[in-house]
């Protein structure tokens, strides 16, 4: 059976996406902000930019995911190697109750190129709760229609096309000529969501209850965040250098002294991450 589309109402795409907290650089450890293109930040999975409270007005383009899900994408969603402490509530002594969880991934990088493969702009695409396809979030004012659009994941080794077309990226991350000639990826339609009208206002009201309108701030940039983004971004790193391998690996531990974070952490101490896969790359 084929997908519908943009031919769902409009009303379904808003049903599918059914204090401060400042991060910056000390010492040698960098909290980077997001990037079109490299290796990102766990946290990055996590947040929009931009308070999300605060936006009146979207374009938004879907871009569907293959049927059925490739292994390739399934496996990204969830990182069974970066896993955290989570506490679930009290017991009835009082005594807090805790479980590990995977990192889950929600936000990926939709990349709009020039029709010669040149980058112009990254913009933020959320997968849907039911891990169908992607709600690409696009400025209010611009006509994208036409325009050549790719998602990437967390490494950027590869990237799909709107079409559901994989591509293994080249390391220079550099599209080769005539690439969209060979591999098209046009935007076909997108649909304008305003908190003034109702289906706006629902689209909304989804994404706010998926990302915390809070005000979370990151070398002074303010993003939305799902709720453990403090904790993601406390414990875990791109592990891009040699700094960020010490911590990784856990033989540096993150304190006040290498990552200047706000009061909402300074019960953290001495966090190590633990993650096994990130010490082996």
């Amino acid at each position: 059976m084929k997908r519908k589309h943009w031919y769902v109402p409009l009303l379904l795409i808003a049903v599918l996406l059914s204090g401060c907290a400042s991060i910056g650089k000390k010492a040698g450890f960098e909290v980077t902000a997001k990037e079109p293109i490299g290796r990102q930040e766990p946290w990055h999975t996590m947040t929009l930019k931009g308070d999300i409270s605060q936006v009146q007005a979207l374009s938004v383009a879907y871009v569907a995911l293959p049927d059925p899900v490739p292994t390739y994408w399934s496996e990204e969603f969830v990182d069974t190697h970066r896993v955290y402490e989570v506490v679930l509530g009290t017991d009835e002594n009082g005594k807090q109750k805790k479980a590990l969880k995977p990192l889950e991934k929600v936000v990926f990088r939709a990349l709009r190129y020039t029709d010669g493969g040149e980058f112009i702009e990254m913009f933020d695409a959320v997968l849907n709760p039911s891990l169908s396809g992607f709600f690409v979030l696009l400025p209010s004012e611009g006509n994208f229609v036409g325009s050549n659009l790719v998602i990437i994941p967390l490494d950027a080794s590869w990237l799909m096309t709107v079409y559901g077309e994989q591509m293994i990226l080249p390391v220079s991350k550099t599209l080769p000529a005539g690439f969209f000639q060979q591999h098209p990826s046009r935007i076909t339609q997108v649909v304008r969501m305003d908190r003034k009208d109702p289906n706006g206002q629902k689209f909304f009201s989804e994404l706010e209850k998926l990302f915390d309108p809070g005000r979370f701030v990151i070398n002074g940039v303010v993003y939305s965040g799902r709720p453990d983004t403090k904790i993601v971004a406390s414990r875990f790193t791109k592990v891009d250098n040699p700094i960020d391998r010490l911590v990784s690996c856990g033989i540096a531990p993150i304190s006040p002294g290498l990552v200047t974070i706000s009061l909402a952490f300074a019960a953290i101490q001495n966090v190590r991450v633990v993650t096994k896969e990130d010490c082996m790359k």
